[in-house]
């Protein structure tokens, strides 16, 4: 990869990354000064924005990764890493809103540290 790729590779990730950053800080801040107005809202969006763009970005860098082998740049393995950690945050979360296993037999410290991160 070339550094000009590289380079607008990181910024295209940066870019799109804002969103979800911006809606989750949000929603942290407004549970810590009014949490009346269902700011958790904004977390579970932002993380369930970062789950659906990893579903995309997860499989097509993990592809690039196979391909190129021994020869990946960092920034692929990293990102790779990145939106594998996001896929399976959003799995969970899907699991547990969607009760696929009920609430009763997951941990309580598993909800707690799924739902703020």
């Amino acid at each position: 990869m070339s550094t000009s790729t590289t380079r607008k590779t990181l910024l295209i990730n940066l870019g799109i990354s804002i969103i979800p950053w911006l809606l989750i800080i949000s929603g942290w801040i407004g549970l810590k000064t009014n949490p009346f107005n269902q700011p958790d809202g904004l977390i579970l969006i932002g993380n369930c924005l970062y789950g659906l763009m990893s579903l995309v970005a997860f499989p097509t860098y993990l592809h690039q990764w196979l391909q190129e082998g021994r020869e990946t740049s960092s920034l692929v393995k990293g990102l790779t890493i990145f939106y594998g950690f996001w896929l399976l945050v959003l799995i969970s979360l899907a699991v547990l809103t969607f009760e696929i296993i009920p609430f009763r037999l997951v941990p309580d410290w598993l909800v707690t540290m799924l739902y703020y991160i």
